[in-house]
């Protein structure tokens, strides 16, 4: 998390430092426009739909779908920034933290 007390994680965008956070509008038109079931598996959304999740965590009348289809940052990197900044919105920022613990906890017990 980039911002502990604000509860947004940054990201970097061809230069440009974004602000993603989830506000209860923001998650309410991702499963409108995209369904329930984007937000749990996002590796497996088409990428017109994940830059359209991503924009709408980010409050910038500058980054549009388009743009970040454009730059075309790494699947990866986009899908690690919008699950942290999902965390934030439903578990608050001490829960999302907690969360992080605790997966990277499981990941050393599978290695």
């Amino acid at each position: 998390m980039t911002n502990k007390y604000k509860g947004v994680v940054d990201l970097e965008l061809n230069g440009k430092t974004f602000e993603i956070r989830y506000t209860w509008s923001a998650l309410s038109e991702i499963k409108s426009k995209y369904g329930d079931e984007v937000l749990a598996n996002l590796f497996a959304a088409d990428p017109t739909v994940l830059a359209g999740v991503l924009v709408l965590g980010i409050d910038d009348p500058e980054l549009t779908v388009d743009y970040v289809l454009e730059v075309s940052p790494p699947l990866n990197d986009i899908v690690l920034k919008i699950d942290e900044a999902l965390a934030v919105a439903y578990f608050g920022v001490d829960g999302a933290e907690a969360l992080k613990s605790e997966v990277n906890k499981s990941e050393k017990k599978t290695k």
